[in-house]
């Protein structure tokens, strides 16, 4: 519900509210500006996922890399993908998306040796999601 009405929207109509409750102008400037310190934080200082595109890109990626191939419909029709439908419904977002790079980290290390752990290729940025067309 609230992730559908934008900050400023939501001081308008605080700001009308409090106007038509009859509070002083200074007193409404006071409670926008206290609400804005108390809301803000959880937008400001949100912990942004490390991992770029979407949960389905890394699977897709995994998957990929497993199923030794870029053809997204054998990637798609694969076990690997289809075993991961249950994670695309977690609300948890950036945690499938690093539980897939951490899978397409490890099945890597074992048959690459350019990392010396698997936390290396987890923070190495230069491994993407798949997207199509690359």
């Amino acid at each position: 519900m609230f992730e559908t009405i934008t900050n400023n929207r939501l001081k308008e109509v605080i700001l009308y509210l409090l106007i038509c409750l009859g509070v002083p102008y200074i007193h409404v400037m006071k409670k926008l500006i206290w609400l804005f310190l108390v809301f803000s934080p959880l937008n400001i200082f949100a912990k942004s996922c490390p991992y770029p595109a979407e949960p389905i890109n890394w699977i897709m990626r995994y998957c990929a890399f497993k199923n030794k191939t870029g053809d997204e419909i054998i990637i798609q029709k694969s076990n690997c993908f289809l075993s991961a439908e249950n994670d695309l419904k977690s609300k948890d977002t950036c945690k499938i998306k690093e539980k897939y790079k951490r899978l397409f980290c490890q099945e890597r290390l074992n048959i690459d040796s350019k990392y010396k752990s698997e936390k290396n290729c987890i923070i190495d940025k230069s491994i993407k999601p798949y997207l199509i067309g690359e």
